[in-house]
């Protein structure tokens, strides 16, 4: 399967999401991070709309459309990049990801990233 990683990467960063609202992503965030609890929450949730509409909209195009590649490869440096935030706000005093399962999904998404795009390029 050409887009195993792509889409396996899909799956673990929205089940990451889910995580994200159990433990209050929110809170290691800049700006609204300081916000009321139930704003913080909804404005979480309704920015997430855009991001789950434009994930599945912009697969669709054909494999031979340059968009296409474009996207995935945007999605794959997307997956390496939130590794790496997580990771950089590993010592936040709002980190609420400890467990093993929130730390397997943070860390398997940034990994189908990197595989993704090696299958890409090499």
């Amino acid at each position: 399967m050409e887009n195993f990683y792509l889409i396996l990467g899909l799956s673990l960063v929205w089940t990451h999401e889910l995580d994200a609202i159990r433990r209050r992503e929110w809170k290691i965030f800049f700006i609204i991070g300081d916000w009321e609890e139930e704003k913080a929450y909804w404005f979480w949730i309704f920015a997430h709309i855009p991001l789950f509409f434009l994930s599945y909209y912009l697969f669709i195009p054909s494999e031979s459309s340059g968009d296409h590649f474009i996207y995935k490869l945007g999605l794959d440096i997307f997956f390496i990049v939130h590794l790496l935030l997580h990771i950089f706000l590993a010592k936040h005093r709002e980190n609420r990801f400890q467990s093993f399962g929130s730390k397997f999904l943070i860390f398997t998404v940034g990994i189908c990233g990197i595989l993704d795009l090696y299958i890409q390029f090499f």
